[in-house]
């Protein structure tokens, strides 16, 4: 791996290390949540090493709490305006427990003020059914990489820590919002790190359910 560049050490100041089960380190990087306003409007700043199509890339996932293929996969008819304000429909593809087979189900997330001027800037021309981006995953996760020393996902595992710590949503808000099919799945975000705290919030979840 190449040194560490002055823009990707002065990034650097904006992440901080979390617990993942998943992660062959045992943890990921993510962008510290208390300073998670102040990443984007680095990210927005930059004006030489963050080109336009990668800036609006890592916005949308910062705001959004998409996957990179989900933004990848956005048409210029899945960004929707209304009441003066832009949404983005995102297509999820979910497996079924059972037979686990693929389900397809769609999330409307708002689109943040901070994002909207260069999507609207980048949009122009677009056909309705054209998809925003011309890039495949492998070409953004080196991009990725070479930025920040992150994989694509890591920002938005940020987003969803960010709602959570600084927003205060439930584990009950996350599921819904994000559409996860399994509960353990959302558990990872909130940093429960022993077997009986984890349990319990489960059994807490599932109360609330029942309690609809």
């Amino acid at each position: 791996m190449k040194p560490i560049n002055l823009f990707t050490s002065r990034a650097n100041k904006y992440f901080t290390s979390r617990e993942h089960p998943e992660s062959l380190k045992g943890e990921i990087k993510i962008v510290d949540p208390k300073q998670y306003v102040e990443f984007i409007k680095f990210v927005l700043g930059c004006r030489k090493n963050i080109p336009p199509v990668y800036k609006l890339i890592i916005t949308l996932e910062l705001t959004l709490g998409a996957r990179v293929s989900e933004i990848l996969n956005l048409t210029k008819e899945n960004i929707i305006f209304k009441n003066g304000n832009y949404f983005a429909r995102i297509k999820i593809l979910k497996k079924k427990k059972k037979d686990k087979k693929s389900l397809t189900v769609w999330r409307v997330a708002p689109i943040s003020k901070f994002t909207v001027p260069l999507l609207v800037e980048w949009m122009q021309g677009i056909g309705e059914k054209e998809k925003l981006f011309n890039l495949n995953r492998s070409s953004v996760y080196r991009k990725y990489m070479r930025l920040f020393r992150i994989h694509p996902h890591c920002l938005r595992h940020s987003m969803i820590t960010y709602l959570i710590e600084v927003k205060g949503w439930t584990m009950q808000q996350i599921v819904k919002h994000y559409h996860f099919t399994d509960v353990k799945t959302a558990l990872r975000y909130f940093n429960y790190d022993g077997l009986e705290e984890s349990n319990q919030l489960i059994e807490d979840w599932d109360q609330e359910v029942a309690g609809e």
